[in-house]
């Protein structure tokens, strides 16, 4: 269940946030191995980005790919460029000195700076959100 907190926030933001081709997001989902039923997923089907936070974050990407930087074009950039394992999916854009990162097999989120990226693909990186709808809540408070 998305929080209520997070749907509040961006039911009063300019433009369309609600998503007006679920089936785009659902195929987006399937492609990268993602259940609709897992928080990602009902925030996804639900709401259409990019999303920009009230505090100063990077931007948080779509998972459509109708513009580009999307998360799984830029999850393939950031494999390709930087090694990151395969389990782990973009919000984020590299651009600043890092990127939010969601782990597709325990739903948490990590913030990983350039640095960072040694240990992260070691395992040993730790996550700052324990789940998404954590980093949600985070993001857009």
């Amino acid at each position: 269940m998305i929080p209520i907190a997070v749907g509040i926030y961006l039911a009063v933001q300019k433009g369309n946030v609600f998503r007006s081709r679920p089936s785009l997001a659902a195929a987006a989902l399937k492609h990268l191995g993602i259940s609709e039923r897992s928080q990602f997923g009902e925030f996804y089907m639900k709401y259409q980005g990019a999303f920009i936070s009230p505090n100063d974050e990077p931007e948080l990407l779509d998972i459509v790919a109708l513009v580009i930087p999307a998360i799984p074009d830029q999850t393939e950039h950031i494999q390709s460029v930087y090694g990151i394992p395969v389990h782990y999916l973009a919000l984020t854009t590299d651009e600043s000195e890092g990127m939010y990162l969601y782990d597709k097999s325990s739903e948490a989120v990590l913030d990983v700076n350039f640095e960072e990226i040694p240990s992260l693909r070691q395992g040993t990186h730790a996550a700052r959100w324990k789940d998404f709808n954590s980093f949600l809540i985070s993001y857009f408070s």
